[in-house]
């Protein structure tokens, strides 16, 4: 995958994410848009992270700075789970719509994928 792919998996996953929370804030409760905004959000800001980290991994000729980009990614991984953890067991939100929010970036990267695909096959 190509950098300008992961710029477009992030720019979809905005548009998910801004679709997702203004249609929980207008049709349901406070603890469904609230849920909605949390996890889109750290999709959100778990995917800019993914694709600064995934930059400067490709930029990089350095095996030193590659290893700590990859030290990076996984205590992000690691701040992201505890993150879940933490939201889901203390704050008065609607799980699954706290789940549905997080999987943004899922189906950024499906759409992406498919039309990339596309792109190649037409070629």
């Amino acid at each position: 995958m190509e950098l300008k792919h992961l710029r477009a998996i992030e720019r979809f996953n905005l548009v998910i994410a801004a679709v997702i929370c203004l249609g929980s804030l207008l049709f349901w409760r406070r603890g469904i848009a609230l849920g909605a905004f949390l996890g889109a959000g750290l999709a959100v800001v778990n995917f800019w992270a993914i694709r600064k980290v995934s930059e400067a991994g490709l930029k990089t000729r350095s095996e030193r700075k590659r290893l700590v980009l990859i030290s990076f990614l996984v205590a992000k991984m690691g701040a992201l789970m505890a993150l879940v953890y933490l939201a889901i067991r203390y704050l008065p939100i609607n799980v699954l719509a706290f789940i549905v929010g997080l999987s943004t970036f899922l189906v950024s990267i499906m759409i992406v994928s498919f039309r990339v695909h596309a792109d190649a096959a037409e070629t």
